[in-house]
């Protein structure tokens, strides 16, 4: 008996045993349980979407805000998709506890993307920061409903406004539909949109009073045709008096200026709301002038290229103030921009977390949207504005002292009205020209070694960009503006003798006409126009270079 039970217990632990090597092989021999294959399976993912493997599977649904396109965003904040749906889904009031006394609830905003000093839901309240303080808020997109975005809000209360102002300008995206249109304005793609299309009401958000009703309108100002189209979204105040003059006079005053307005979709209860703060513009004594650049994508990591386009402009066209809009700008560019403060330069990178990642849904990346924003942001603050590339300069062709000077000129051979655009022709310096021209040194900057560029000029309002005048405009497109202020306002185009737009890339697969349906660029001659080598030794000795040289150095 003794016996028996002995041989069992060693046949019991034989057994295990083998149950035990069995697992082993099993779990190390490719199948789908294994650490190590996982581990094998997870860095081939990373590798072929350059990130963690979401993205390999991405919706185009605009709704989906899983992936961002900057890096530094998505540093600051890991939200698994979970975490994104419930931020989408979640549209249940956000009011905060009702104030007994008055009934007026205090309103929170949604953030999509938090910023620096952010966490990841941090919402901001009227009742924890001064009113001096809400313009300053970072602007970010901010889901509507789903057939409506809205990313920044600005009082216009300009007078000349058609239909009369003062209104508060909300840039946006709609979903586009053909029967949203009234007439046609002309413009493709732009117009006024069939109120009873919108299905959504405003809101406007007054300091110690409750927020009142207005008149939502919208205007679509698009060029390129997708799912999505640039949008604004005006909101009208109500009229407190049947005196319409007594209430512009107190307007512009500053008395019954809104700090924020809310859109809420019909069927939703009224307290449903998500603040956007209203920017209002500021008059600089000083006749500064601006830069406006569409969101930098890529990831963007050329600093070289930056460094030369910063230190051109602030120096032979004496601009001071830049806008970027960060699609993916990457961290070392970023670091670099935070170091240009000492040299004497102001850079404002914008964040733009767009609700959708497909150029099918919206074309060129909302840039439109990111523009008009920088006009109606410089508003005020800038006399004058130039809308370019980063890789586009525009060179004066005689002498002038800054940008102004350069608008000035075109408008003197144009006899132009003050308030016109001037359009800078287009000339392509193709990197394909400078056969043997080595720049890899990162002390070599291509606008000293391009010196060869195609025979013709672009016309003007193709290829062309511009320098405005912002409060002259209410929409521009890429290439010029769309709708001015004043109808006597034109587009004037720039005289080669005065100024070209000296536009340094590749020019393989781009090809001349209307939409790229000419021949190849690279078909036509060139010519040797080396107009950017007389500022050089300016631009070498600039601040920014300096910073640059340092950055190298560190």
């Amino acid at each position: 008996m003794f016996l028996r039970r002995k041989l069992c217990k060693k046949f019991f632990l034989l057994i295990l045993c083998l149950i035990f090597f069995m697992t082993f092989l099993l779990q190390d021999d490719g199948n789908p349980s294994s650490k190590k294959s996982q581990k094998r399976k997870q860095s081939l993912l990373i590798r072929a979407t350059g990130g963690n493997g979401d993205s390999i599977q991405r919706q185009k649904d605009v709704r989906d805000f899983s992936y961002y396109y900057s890096p530094h965003l998505s540093e600051q904040v890991h939200l698994s998709h979970r975490q994104h749906q419930m931020m989408l889904d979640n549209i249940t009031p956000i009011v905060e506890k009702q104030d007994t006394n008055t009934g007026t609830g205090i309103p929170v905003r949604y953030r999509n993307v938090a910023n620096k000093q952010s966490s990841l839901t941090k919402t901001i309240t009227v009742s924890n920061m001064s009113e001096s303080h809400q313009s300053d808020i970072p602007p970010t997109w901010l889901r509507i409903s789903d057939d409506m975005y809205t990313y920044s809000a600005h009082w216009d209360a300009r007078d000349g406004l058609q239909p009369a102002g003062p209104v508060v300008r909300i840039m946006g995206i709609l979903r586009y539909r053909k029967e949203y249109l009234h007439e046609k304005t002309g413009v493709i793609f732009n117009g006024n949109v069939k109120e009873e299309f919108l299905n959504c009401s405003c809101f406007l958000w007054y300091t110690g009073q409750n927020y009142k009703e207005g008149q939502l309108r919208a205007f679509i100002y698009e060029e390129g045709l997708k799912a999505f189209v640039g949008t604004y979204f005006l909101c009208y105040p109500p009229q407190r008096s049947s005196d319409v003059s007594s209430d512009k006079r107190e307007t512009s005053m500053g008395k019954n200026i809104p700090y924020a307005v809310s859109l809420v979709p019909h069927g939703f209860a009224s307290n449903t709301h998500k603040l956007i703060y209203i920017r209002t513009s500021e008059e600089l004594p000083n006749n500064s002038s601006g830069l406006c650049v569409r969101p930098l994508f890529g990831p963007y990591s050329d600093v070289r290229s930056i460094t030369q386009f910063i230190s051109y402009y602030n120096t032979v066209l004496g601009i001071s103030h830049f806008y970027f809009y960060d699609l993916a700008i990457d961290k070392t560019v970023r670091e670099f921009l935070d170091h240009l403060t000492p040299a004497g330069v102001t850079i404002q990178v914008l964040p733009w977390n767009l609700p959708t990642n497909a150029w099918e849904d919206l074309w060129d990346f909302g840039s439109l949207t990111a523009l008009n924003d920088c006009i109606y942001r410089s508003a005020g603050l800038h006399h004058h504005i130039a809308i370019v590339d980063i890789d586009e300069f525009i060179v004066p062709r005689t002498s002038v002292a800054n940008l102004a000077q350069v608008y000035q000129n075109v408008l003197k051979y144009k006899h132009g009205e003050e308030g016109d655009s001037a359009l800078i022709l287009n000339a392509f310096y193709c990197s394909e020209f400078e056969n043997g021209t080595n720049l890899t040194d990162v002390l070599s900057f291509p606008i000293f070694h391009f010196k060869q560029r195609e025979l013709r000029l672009w016309p003007a309002e193709s290829r062309s960009k511009m320098i405005l005048i912002p409060l002259s405009v209410i929409s521009a497109g890429h290439h010029m503006v769309h709708n001015f202020l004043h109808k006597y306002l034109k587009n004037r185009a720039s005289p080669k003798h005065v100024s070209v737009l000296h536009h340094y890339r590749s020019c393989s697969g781009v090809s001349l006409g209307k939409d790229g349906t000419g021949p190849p660029v690279m078909k036509q001659g060139s010519v040797k126009d080396a107009a950017m080598l007389r500022y050089k030794q300016r631009i070498l000795a600039s601040p920014i270079m300096a910073v640059y040289k340092m950055t190298l150095m560190s």
